[in-house]
């Protein structure tokens, strides 16, 4: 049973082979496009647009680092997973060995991260757990300065108390004068002399105090 040639359009052939220099390998354009692969690779030969007949590229602008984005290494994973998967199915082992490189990368990725994840875990919790130390030891000199405050406290109390008891005794106080002169003392004093005690007489009068009663009269109106 022979295989009915079937003929393709220029348009298709432009496709196929924008495709392939696009970056598809011939057997995927082949699958899409519907064509034979033997076809294919004899056209591109001839034609020259296989990728070794392409000139090289021009070298890419250095562009910093942190413009560019980080490639989502679970989507990655996924993608190439399928890829795998439907290659094997096709039995394109040289296209599913590509994929699987690149899944094998993605899942070395996820592992490392996971890492990174679990040892960044462990460093804050010691992180936390030195807070915690550093906290207690200064709680527990702030208790010792307390302590030792207060120890220095109650020495220097004690030291007075001693000091005191073996201190010499205080002087006794002057005795108190006699009886009579207490008497005498509140007898004379107006501070303890009542209205109805009767008062001492007045001392004479000399010849100078008469004189000066008689000048002050005098001068009186």
């Amino acid at each position: 049973m022979t295989r009915e040639h079937t003929h393709r359009t220029d348009q298709t052939w432009d496709a196929a082979r924008e495709a392939y220099l696009g970056g598809l390998a011939a057997e995927i354009v082949c699958e899409r496009f519907h064509l034979n692969l033997n076809t294919f690779r004899h056209r591109a030969r001839k034609e020259k647009w296989r990728r070794c007949d392409q000139p090289d590229p021009q070298p890419f602008e250095d562009v910093a680092t942190e413009a560019l984005p980080l490639p989502d290494m679970e989507e990655t994973f996924r993608i190439a997973s399928a890829r795998v998967t439907h290659a094997v199915q096709q039995g394109r082992i040289e296209e599913a060995l590509k994929w699987g490189r690149i899944m094998n990368l993605a899942l070395r990725d996820r592992d490392v991260r996971s890492r990174l994840e679990v040892r960044a875990a462990e460093i804050e919790r010691r992180m936390q757990m030195k807070g915690a130390v550093t906290a207690m030891r200064g709680l527990h000199n702030a208790w010792a300065d307390y302590h030792r405050t207060v120890r220095h406290d109650l020495d220097a109390r004690e030291a007075a108390v001693e000091a005191r008891e073996t201190a010499a005794p205080p002087a006794p106080p002057p005795p108190l004068p006699p009886t009579e002169a207490l008497h005498e003392l509140h007898s004379s004093h107006p501070v303890f002399v009542t209205a109805d005690a009767p008062r001492p007489d007045p001392p004479p009068e000399t010849r100078a105090d008469r004189r000066r009663s008689l000048r002050e009269a005098r001068r009186r109106p």
